[in-house]
């Protein structure tokens, strides 16, 4: 039905076509590989810098956490009967908020 030249010509027009597909397709999943690579290596800096960020600032809170605690230690040290006083007050305070307000249960 079709000449041996226009066999020949088909053929090659094919394979030209399957080679520019195969040709694509490599790019395309290069391309996809150095955007995923890419990514990647953001996401790990992101994550890295935010890492930091958070251990920076948990030592500052645990640096600022013991200097509170070694004034208040100091306080109570140079004022021992105000600070036993104020205790006090405050347990009062918290138990009073803290109560039960219902009647007790009563048996007759």
């Amino acid at each position: 039905m079709f000449s041996t030249a226009t066999k020949s010509a088909a053929d090659a027009t094919k394979a030209s076509a399957e080679n520019d597909v195969t040709s694509s397709i490599r790019k395309v999943a290069d391309r996809a590989q150095d955007t995923a690579k890419h990514l990647r290596d953001d996401a790990v800096d992101y994550v890295s810098a935010k890492s930091d960020k958070v251990r920076s600032l948990t030592e500052s809170a645990q640096r600022n956490l013991k200097t509170a605690a070694d004034r208040t230690s100091s306080q109570i040290r140079a004022n021992p009967l105000p600070s036993a006083l104020i205790a006090i007050g405050i347990g009062l305070v918290v138990g009073l908020v803290l109560r039960d307000n219902r009647p007790a249960y009563r048996f007759r």
